[in-house]
């Protein structure tokens, strides 16, 4: 038998059919947050080489580490941060004609992530159609220290527990004003965000999400809405119960209402929404 190494003697172009082989025999757009950092950090020059010569590959980015955050304090594994960023700039660059979404999806320990790659990032941004924050409230603060214009974003989702002294100075720097599809799962939330509202035809509000006067004001702004879902919290029913007219909303062109709510919290919302154009409607109770 050979050595284990002889592959990597190979030809680039022999190299590279290989490795699509192998991508495509493995199902490499469902591998997600596994093989993004595995390919990135793990294997040798040439193959990176291989998979960052094919952009399409890397439409979908993924920054995430499925260590625990303790490990990630160990000096090996803390360097992976600044190497993953590193080559996520260079597949964006080189994505020049592809769709970029990228995710971050883990609250890396403070202090473990340089600086500089916070500015890497805020760089990289800019050219996503998607972007993602699920369970990184301190990556999302730092990144938003200063404001961050999208241009081209389309699709924004925000699963953080923010904390309150925070909240409102995020809201303010994210810029993205061909914002289509907003998912926010926040203990609260702002009108201070700074999207054109009017433009946004998708609305998510689940996990933390509550129902009151400014979750009233900031739903009046999406008059363009065309789905809405959401998840009603028994303290949400009580508050649409005594102060209904406190969040009467419209939504004159909403077509799709995807509504969870808790015992009691049927009539109380229903009484407060007026939908002349729905045509789809789920309703759940927990």
């Amino acid at each position: 038998m050979g050595s284990p190494n002889m592959i990597h003697e190979l030809p680039t172009e022999l190299l590279s059919d290989i490795f699509l082989i192998c991508l495509h025999s493995i199902g490499v757009y469902e591998l997600g947050p596994t093989f993004l950092p595995f390919i990135l950090v793990q294997v040798c020059s040439r193959w990176r080489h291989c998979a960052l010569a094919y952009p399409k590959l890397w439409s979908t980015v993924v920054l995430v580490c499925c260590r625990s955050p303790s490990d990630l304090r160990k000096p090996f594994l803390s360097q992976q941060i600044p190497n993953l960023t590193e080559h996520l700039c260079r597949c964006v660059a080189r994505a020049l004609d592809v769709r970029v979404s990228i995710t971050f999806a883990t609250n890396y320990p403070r202090k473990s992530i340089p600086e500089d790659c916070f500015e890497k990032w805020r760089v990289c941004m800019p050219r996503c159609e998607a972007l993602s924050f699920s369970g990184c409230e301190w990556t999302l603060q730092q990144i938003c220290r200063v404001p961050v214009e999208l241009p081209l974003l389309r699709r924004l989702s925000l699963e953080v527990d923010f904390t309150l002294d925070r909240k409102y100075i995020l809201f303010e720097h994210i810029m993205a004003p061909q914002l289509q599809s907003l998912s926010l799962a926040v203990p609260s939330i702002s009108d201070r965000m700074r999207i054109d509202r009017g433009k946004v035809t998708h609305l998510t509000l689940v996990k933390y999400m509550l129902f009151d006067f400014s979750c009233a004001v900031f739903l009046q702004g999406f008059q363009f809405l065309r789905s809405l879902k959401f998840r009603m919290k028994d303290h949400d029913a009580e508050e649409a119960q005594f102060h209904s007219e406190r969040w009467m909303i419209s939504l004159p062109h909403l077509e799709e209402l995807t509504g969870s709510f808790c015992d009691g919290g049927y009539s109380a919302f229903l009484s407060c929404i007026h939908t002349p154009r729905l045509r789809s409607l789920d309703l759940s109770a927990d």
